[in-house]
């Protein structure tokens, strides 16, 4: 018996140092197709949804931005789409928030909100912004999307929701200008609480531009009970910084950044439970949470990754 397990333990010994030697070949090209030669262009980042990759180009000099779907596994083109309400419209960077559910590809321009098939690239709805100007961002919770439209001169700002099925718009809450300071509505977070309520998560960026000052604000709105919960400063008046993202939402608290300052908020009541300033500013879209941690890059000459506790906001380590 003894010597059976011996045997075994050096067997395990012997196949823990082979699991150390990895060898791989070189990455082989599966597929590859043209796009477009005769024009400087620019691309998004490509979407990718089940079998299918979306991709277009913002081309120059050209008012045709279409929508190409490609097969994943052969490159073959599936279809194009470009039935726009305007001219040179299409989705211009890699920033402008999409969302795909059910087959339905949702995303804005500046003159409206779009809805495709992706099996098909069939229009499904569009709408769009009656006067007003549209954000090119949109967040989305299960059939839901929520969309931010203004004023012209900006003095009043919508938050609009709709049924990603119907795309049959309604503003569901309106922020104001206040003490020359103009507001900036961004798309909400969702989070349902213990009475089963949605509550939205918005940033709204007051800002004076006199003043050359920002005062950014976290609004809880109850969407099931169609009231505002609470509205809290974020920061004292600062120059220049605001919210340029949604939160982020990880174990009933809500996270969030102005210039170079971490923030994390109790969703329910709305308090404080942590803040901490990096060393410089945070990135557009640059903190995430996985494996417990809260990944954070800031920007600047000497640019940094953070790890820290989404807790309590303790440093755990940081790399350039």
């Amino acid at each position: 018996m003894k010597y059976t397990l011996f045997i075994f333990f050096i067997i395990l010994l012997l196949g823990c140092g082979k699991d150390n030697i990895k060898i791989t070949e070189e990455p082989q090209l599966i597929w590859s197709t043209p796009l477009k030669k005769d024009t400087l262009s620019a691309s998004m980042t490509p979407i990718i949804y089940q079998n299918t990759v979306l991709h277009t180009q913002t081309n120059i000099a050209s008012y045709y931005h279409p929508i190409v779907a490609y097969d994943k596994n052969t490159g073959e083109k599936l279809w194009s789409w470009s039935d726009y309400l305007g001219y040179a419209e299409g989705i211009y960077g890699t920033n402008t928030a999409t969302t795909l559910k059910d087959n339905i590809f949702v995303f804005a321009t500046h003159i409206g909100v779009y809805a495709l098939d992706v099996l098909n690239g069939q229009t499904l709805w569009k709408t769009d912004y009656g006067g007003l100007n549209g954000d090119r961002d949109i967040t989305s919770f299960e059939n839901i999307i929520f969309h931010i439209e203004a004023q012209p001169d900006r003095s009043e700002y919508y938050l609009r929701m709709a049924d990603i099925y119907t795309g049959n718009w309604q503003t569901i809450y309106i922020t104001k200008e206040k003490d020359d300071f103009i507001p900036s509505l961004r798309p909400p977070a969702c989070y349902i609480d213990n009475n089963g309520d949605t509550l939205l998560l918005i940033t709204n960026n007051l800002y004076n531009f006199e003043l050359q000052k920002g005062n950014p604000e976290l609004i809880c709105y109850n969407l099931t009970k169609k009231e505002e919960v609470y509205k809290i400063e974020t920061t004292p008046l600062n120059p220049g910084y605001g919210i340029v993202r949604e939160p982020l939402i990880y174990n009933d608290k809500a996270y969030l950044h102005v210039g170079p300052f971490m923030y994390c908020y109790d969703i329910i009541t709305g308090q404080l439970v942590w803040s901490k300033r990096l060393r410089d500013i945070v990135g557009l879209i640059s903190f995430i949470i996985a494996e417990e941690r809260l990944f954070v890059g800031i920007e600047g000459t000497s640019p940094l990754l953070y790890a820290l506790n989404p807790d309590n906001g303790y440093h755990l380590w940081q790399i350039e």
